[in-house]
């Protein structure tokens, strides 16, 4: 009787708890949205916003509206996301172009390098160790030298520190070896050359490069 009083007094207990509605935790779900959100926002919305603003800033420089176009570049990189390094490489590239346009200012191709630069030191400023981001603005200071040769020092710097980081990327050995012919260096070009056939001679670049 005992044993059937103890069973049945349980078997009440684990009813009635089984009946109760299980109430939501508010607080633990406001804390769960947040974190989505600032992950979304970080991750998505922020270097979405960033590229749009990019976008933007190109169009307006293809419609010869270039102070309009810096100022756009400027806002996209001030937003500080961490896709910085890809909207500063827009601008590289642009600033690229224009530096092979004979029909541009040099005023026009100034302004354009500098804001390339400030993208990249600022995406430097994030990835200090980014091997790929020092070519990118060393080729710049590079292609820069025809409309201010202090630049030179700058690529030089650039790309000492960039092979010390990268040693075996060829590409390097061909940037400095231009850069050494450009100062007059030839032995030094001719063994940079070398240096990049010893690393892979299936390369035709590098044995056109070395002739």
């Amino acid at each position: 009787v005992i044993g059937q009083a103890e069973h049945g007094f349980v078997g009440k207990a684990e009813l009635s708890y089984a009946g109760k509605p299980v109430q939501t935790n508010y607080f633990f779900s406001l804390i769960v949205a947040a974190v989505l959100f600032f992950i979304m926002y970080f991750i998505n919305i922020k270097p979405g916003i960033a590229s749009m603003k990019g976008i933007d800033a190109l169009k307006s420089l293809q419609q010869n509206q270039a102070a309009q176009s810096m100022d756009k570049f400027k806002e996209a990189y001030d937003i500080g996301t961490f896709g910085l390094g890809e909207v500063a490489g827009r601008v590289n590239d642009a600033a690229l172009q224009v530096l092979g346009s004979a029909q541009i200012s040099n005023e026009i191709k100034k302004l354009l390098v500098e804001t390339a630069i400030d993208g990249m030191r600022r995406a430097l400023t994030l990835e200090p160790l980014n091997a790929r981001y020092m070519m990118m603005l060393g080729n710049t200071y590079l292609a820069a030298a025809q409309i201010d040769i202090s630049y030179l020092q700058e690529a030089d710097t650039l790309f000492t520190e960039a092979l010390k980081l990268s040693p075996t990327r060829e590409e390097l050995y061909f940037t400095i070896g231009q850069l050494r012919m450009i100062q007059g260096r030839n032995d030094e070009a001719l063994a940079l050359f070398q240096k990049a056939l010893d690393l892979n001679d299936s390369v035709p670049l590098s044995h056109w490069n070395y002739g």
